[in-house]
């Protein structure tokens, strides 16, 4: 069942990154405790608020067009920590770069 749900959200993934990105905000911090969330860790991860998951990829797609434009897909792993949900994405941006980012959707994760 989790690997069938984590193929399913790649798919989602793949077809997200080319469609309309969702217009509404992608963090649920504000002030000090938003420039923190860098998504480099779980402590940091960003946190996406969403009504369902087809809305809260296309904000993790948006996020990483605004901060890295130019990057390249890599892979999507869904992990469960400190119980909640968490997209980890990598990617390569347009300078060669390796990158891991860490997504809170436990918002969205499971809504359809």
């Amino acid at each position: 069942m989790k690997s069938v749900l984590i193929v399913l959200l790649s798919c989602l993934w793949m077809a997200c990154a080319t469609s309309q990105p969702a217009t509404h905000a992608d963090t649920s911090v504000s002030g000090a405790a938003a420039q923190t969330r860098d998504g480099s860790s779980f402590e940091k991860a960003i946190v996406i608020k969403a009504s369902n998951e087809m809305d809260g990829i296309a904000q993790e797609y948006k996020w990483i067009e605004k901060h890295y434009p130019g990057y390249k897909k890599g892979s999507q792993s869904l992990v469960n920590h400190n119980g909640r949900a968490y997209d980890v994405l990598q990617f390569t941006d347009a300078q060669g770069v390796g990158h891991e980012v860490y997504f809170d959707i436990t918002s969205f994760y499971g809504k359809w």
